[in-house]
């Protein structure tokens, strides 16, 4: 990497001297970070922050867990964790949790963000006793991953894109067989990701946008010819032209494609660094809503078991999931103002749980109070210019220019918005 900087720099430049880069240069870059850092510490008070841990193995295969503070100034390494040798249980991990509470301050924290594994869950609840406004969530990401690797499990799905991750490599591996490719079709095939599960149904999305051009492939004389050179590899030659040229194998692709693209659509919106909790619960609902339709497709060639197999899962995967914290965002965010989510058993039930936990009790009469503006549109929520701004504005923005008079249910909503 630095060769390369170096091959491009102007003609003529010279690089600063050993003793210059080690220090004037190195101290320059260390203010620098150091300026960078203040401003986004500077911001937590205001915005709140989630505490986000990621557990990785390092080259010299030291097991290490990774504390990382994220808000909209940017994401922050906090501190990293050897755990060579160590029982990491929920106490273990509650005390790596609480240290970094009290570095970043409890009062700024929202969240603890973490994958589902027991001892994870357990430092959670260890957590959430000991400060009641902070909460244990869930990775969204880790959770959608999951089902997706649900799915996969079952078997007439994962014989389907085993298939066609033979079907795709045969062509991609082979110099003769993606140059044909080339010549008849306009984009890439991809290659799937073993780790990462929605890979598969992009490789998938790409066979069936594909499918046309690889027809025309194998019965092309380029293709004959090439095939007919390459006895050695007859049978499998001629397994790729079986595998294109069945309508089996292209259904149950499609089939595929259709039961997990509710799913993968949830996961775009969760995979972004951008603040997405005041759009899970919302967006958990209509995958869901989704799922069902497609459970109860009586025209669905998708046989009833798979579907209620996946519909088992989905749930499983939801209350893994799921956390009253999302209901709250939920219920303050302007764009979902429209699904008038007070009325909602659930969100409603969490709020009161909410208040009841996070503040005092004199604090209860004025958050339902400036609530009950919001949802009404009353005094400064009441003009066209709010009413417009709800969809036009971002969730924190909006929040910031419409606050006068209800300052605290401000501060909350900007808080939650805020993370991710």
């Amino acid at each position: 990497m630095v060769r390369d900087l170096v091959n491009t720099a102007p003609k003529g430049y010279m690089p600063p001297s050993y003793e210059k880069m080690r220090m004037i240069v190195l101290s320059e870059e260390r203010a620098r970070v150091e300026a960078q850092s203040h401003d986004i510490k500077d911001s937590w008070k205001e915005f709140g922050v989630s505490i986000v841990s990621d557990g990785w193995t390092d080259v010299n295969h030291h097991p290490l867990i990774n504390i990382l503070v994220s808000c909209p100034k940017g994401v922050m390494f906090l501190k990293s964790h050897d755990t060579t040798g160590k029982t990491k249980d929920g106490s273990y991990l509650m005390g790596l949790f609480k240290e970094a509470i009290e570095e970043v301050g409890k009062e700024n924290v929202v969240q603890i963000i973490t994958d589902s594994a027991s001892n994870n869950v357990l430092a959670g609840g260890l957590i959430e006793d000991e400060y009641l406004t902070i909460f244990w969530t869930p990775c969204s990401m880790h959770c959608m991953n999951f089902l997706l690797k649900d799915i996969n499990s079952i078997a007439w799905v994962g014989k389907t894109i085993n298939e066609a991750k033979t079907l795709q490599n045969f062509i991609i591996n082979h110099a003769a067989s993606i140059a044909i490719y080339r010549k008849y079709a306009n984009l890439q095939l991809l290659r799937c990701v073993e780790t990462r599960f929605a890979s598969a149904f992009i490789m998938l999305q790409r066979l069936i946008k594909m499918h046309q051009y690889l027809r025309e492939m194998v019965v092309s004389m380029d293709w004959q010819r090439w095939k007919g050179s390459h006895i050695g590899d007859g049978p499998k030659v001629e397994d790729i032209i079986i595998g294109i040229s069945s309508e089996d194998f292209w259904r149950r692709v499609e089939d595929v494609v259709t039961l997990i693209t509710p799913i993968v659509s949830t996961l775009r919106i969760f995979d972004s660094d951008q603040p997405c909790l005041g759009d899970v619960f919302e967006s958990m609902d209509q995958m869901r809503k989704k799922l069902h339709d497609i459970m109860e497709d009586e025209n669905s060639r998708i046989d009833k078991d798979t579907r209620n197999e996946v519909w088992e899962l989905n749930l499983t995967r939801w209350k893994m999931l799921h956390s009253p914290l999302h209901s709250i965002p939920f219920l303050l965010n302007p764009k979902w103002f429209h699904k008038k989510p007070s009325t909602d058993v659930e969100v409603m039930q969490n709020w009161n749980t909410f208040i009841s936990r996070c503040y005092d009790r004199q604090d209860h009469t004025t958050l339902r109070l400036e609530l009950g503006k919001y949802l009404r549109s009353e005094d400064h929520f009441a003009n066209e210019d709010c009413a417009y701004n709800r969809e036009q504005l971002g969730p924190i923005d909006f929040w910031m220019q419409y606050c006068t008079g209800t300052p605290l249910l401000h501060s909350l909503a900007i808080h939650l918005l805020s993370q991710v």
